[in-house]
């Protein structure tokens, strides 16, 4: 679905082999998310466009969903929840958003040294992106380490199924909408 939405975006290059700019304009990416009838789906496909506004209103919307599942999965609570909650939250979108892109040579798979010689990336060995670890979710969430594992490991994939059923969704969606108009 990321191709297909690559491919509508009108500062890309024509995808038919021609060359110059898509006919296909915001309007018509606009109108395609608008048959998204659920608003977490539309919401996160709109932010992987680098939608700000969307960004925001995903984040709320998706901090109620998780603190449904919450609610109903019973997780027990204590006196930084709120706090780890949050940070789970942003965790999750965040990798879920900008899921593995290297750091250091921002997907490239290389950088240009202050000679401009162009070097392979020593961090992620010119493939752009790294493995994201347990120990790296936690950080960005601000929970311990240790307490990662024994509780939010589990609560992080929760949330994150909530973010992969709305893409599911949305794919489904435009995937029909796409492949009816071609």
């Amino acid at each position: 679905m990321k191709e297909i939405f690559t491919r509508m975006n009108a500062r890309t290059a024509n995808y038919n082999g021609t060359g110059g700019i898509p006919s296909i304009s915001p309007e018509d990416v606009a109108a395609c998310l608008a048959k998204i009838k659920e608003r977490g789906p539309s919401l996160l496909i709109r932010a992987q466009l680098m939608d700000d506004v969307a960004y925001r209103e995903l984040r709320a919307l998706f901090r109620q969903h998780v603190a449904h599942l919450a609610m109903i999965k019973h997780w027990k609570t204590g006196p930084k929840f709120a706090e780890y909650f949050d940070g789970l939250c942003d965790s999750v979108l965040h990798y879920y958003l900008v899921p593995d892109t290297c750091g250091r040579c921002h997907g490239h798979g290389h950088i240009t040294r202050s000679d401009s010689a162009i070097i392979p990336c020593p961090v992620c060995a010119e493939t752009g992106h790294r493995e994201v670890s347990e120990r790296d979710k936690a950080k960005t969430a601000g929970i311990p380490i240790s307490l990662w594992k024994d509780v939010w490991e589990e609560r992080y994939t929760a949330a994150r199924d909530i973010l992969v059923a709305w893409e599911t969704e949305a794919d489904r969606v435009i995937k029909r909408l796409w492949w009816e108009d071609v």
